[in-house]
């Protein structure tokens, strides 16, 4: 008995030695009609779905628009998108959108933030020399007096157990640093010195006689850089903020620029006491330093 082989046929009962007129390398949608494929996936009027599907209860289903509609998903790569509502878009009771505003039912945080106005200096540690800062309706006032010498200070001590420098952390300063001619001021996180010296644990922003300078000190070596003059920031209240990654870097930024980054000398080790707010400052002359803090802001993974 001859084969197809013999016969010069191939299996689909072409000639061996012509090929098949291809027609389209497209199936033409007319072509496709509802129906299962291999038993499990069906074609049902445009939508592409396993078998017994169900809409909001089993099973999946992908529309020509690319809508999908599923149960449990894993995603090995990144996940775009502009909005996120759960469990619907009517009434979500979580969302999220493009610009990042979020909306939730409830929130249980397992960080720690810290926002004030100071509406109280209560629980603050306060210097007197000659004045202590001065609470008003919008603000706290620092002045040093016209006297070489005269400071003010103002922080606030926390549990090293809980705040330290091996979690990643932020501080807002909202401030109108009214500086001229000699002085010291600094303000940020940890053990302020009113100097650039490589003692004391501390990230902070720091004036030296007009400069102003941001400073990482890890307790026995400083990284300092200089990132402009009192003279830029005396005119108006200005909002000066840093963010801390442990072992990567502290950004420095003033209203909202970025305007320095330290990646050596970084704080590592917990110290004996934490001050998670500060702000000192001193005359360097017979002129009166003055400064208002207008609010505060921390924030601290856990």
């Amino acid at each position: 008995m001859s084969t197809l082989n013999d016969l010069g046929l191939d299996k689909n009962l072409y000639k061996i030695t012509e090929k098949p007129a291809i027609i389209s390398d497209e199936v033409q949608s007319e072509s496709i009609i509802d129906g299962e494929i291999s038993g499990n996936l069906t074609i049902n009027k445009g939508f592409l779905e396993n078998k017994g599907f169900i809409s909001g209860a089993t099973g999946w289903r992908l529309s020509d628009n690319g809508d999908l509609e599923a149960n449990n998903g894993t995603f090995r790569g990144t996940l775009v998108g502009n909005t996120i509502n759960i469990p619907d878009s009517t009434t979500p009771l979580f969302s999220i959108d493009s610009l990042g505003n979020a909306t939730v039912q409830s929130l249980k945080r397992r960080d720690f933030h810290w926002f004030t106005m100071f509406e109280s200096l209560d629980g603050f540690f306060k210097t007197s020399n000659p004045t202590e800062p001065l609470l008003g309706y919008t603000s706290v006032y620092f002045t040093t007096g016209g006297t070489s010498g005269g400071n003010c200070n103002l922080t606030k001590l926390s549990d090293s157990s809980v705040f330290t420098f091996t979690k990643r952390m932020s501080f807002k300063y909202s401030m109108y640093p009214a500086l001229q001619g000699l002085h010291n001021m600094d303000f940020g996180l940890g053990n302020l010195q009113l100097s650039l010296a490589s003692t004391e644990t501390r990230i902070c922003f720091s004036f030296v006689n007009t400069v102003l300078y941001s400073v990482c000190c890890d307790g026995s070596s400083v990284t300092t850089s200089q990132i402009g003059v009192a003279g830029d920031y005396s005119s108006s209240d200005n909002l000066f903020s840093m963010e801390f990654v442990p072992g990567v870097a502290a950004y420095f930024y003033i209203n909202n620029t970025l305007v320095s980054t330290i990646t050596t000398n970084l704080p590592t080790a917990d110290t004996s006491s934490f001050y998670i707010f500060g702000v000192k400052v001193i005359t360097n002359e017979d002129v009166s330093q003055q400064v208002e803090l207008y609010w505060y802001d921390f924030w601290q993974a856990l």
